[in-house]
């Protein structure tokens, strides 16, 4: 980490926050609290998690600070997020106090196990200005998921979709949220939706990422026709291909050029 707003996580954990479900409010909260643990070197995420441990104090201002909207002057999505009672497979405890200005907590064992790692475990470094900046919760998994995958030669992830279908309003949604992180991160992404074999209903959307570090070879970035009609992202922007278009691009080695 070279930053002073980064901090390191899991995939582990990544995994169990896309299946919770979480507002972006939780999710600004929860990224915040464990942020905060990773930043001070007496901390440690899996103390902080042991049933008689504890319990960690941190002025809710300064939570606010690292994962709220940028200007925002309230910190009173962090009671929000708190009284909501969604983050409590996160917490095991978790209570504004000090007259409203501290915020009390401890994270369950979950998330303290999934946070032991060995040099083969997989993680991500986030930066909570990015965080910050971020209008929805599928766009901090987006954000998240492209992040952690920056590293290898052959960038690709399944979107974080959820139980939500791919429809004509979810892949719009998803689109913009691509084009929106693509420029955020300069990297360049194509969505290839996989059918199901025996039901042909769209089952999951494979992200491929080409940026200036990516090794793809011709012929394995863009699929092959009959496919569903995949999209691509890059600079803000987004398109839906043609057969033609997708069969002129069949050799290209980045999403936006041969």
């Amino acid at each position: 980490m070279s930053l002073p707003t980064e901090y390191k996580l899991s995939a582990r954990l990544v995994y169990q926050i896309e299946k919770a479900g979480l507002s972006l409010q939780q999710l600004r909260l929860l990224h915040a609290c464990l942020a905060y643990v990773d930043r001070q070197h007496q901390l440690q995420i899996l103390a902080l998690s042991q049933e008689h441990g504890r319990n960690c104090i941190a002025a809710k201002a300064e939570l606010a600070a690292i994962t709220g909207s940028p200007g925002q002057k309230s910190a009173a999505w962090v009671e929000e997020a708190v009284a909501s009672g969604g983050l409590r497979r996160f917490f095991r405890h978790l209570e504004i106090v000090g007259g409203g200005r501290l915020l009390s907590f401890k994270f369950q064992r979950m998330v303290g196990d999934a946070c032991v790692a060995n040099d083969a475990d997989q993680f991500v470094i986030l930066n909570t200005d990015e965080i910050a900046k971020i209008s929805s919760a599928g766009e901090l998994h987006f954000y998240t998921r492209a992040v952690m995958c920056a590293r290898a030669d052959h960038m690709t992830f399944a979107l974080p979709m959820g139980d939500t279908s791919w429809n004509a309003r979810t892949k719009k949604m998803w689109l913009r949220i691509a084009a929106r992180v693509s420029k955020r991160l300069g990297q360049e992404y194509l969505l290839v939706p996989k059918r199901d074999a025996m039901t042909r209903q769209i089952t999951k959307v494979i992200v491929k990422v080409s940026s200036p570090t990516t090794k793809w070879s011709a012929g394995l970035l863009y699929p092959r026709l009959p496919c569903p009609p995949v999209s691509i992202a890059h600079g803000g922007e987004f398109q839906c291909l043609s057969h033609p278009e997708l069969k002129a691009r069949h050799a290209w080695t980045r999403v936006t050029g041969p």
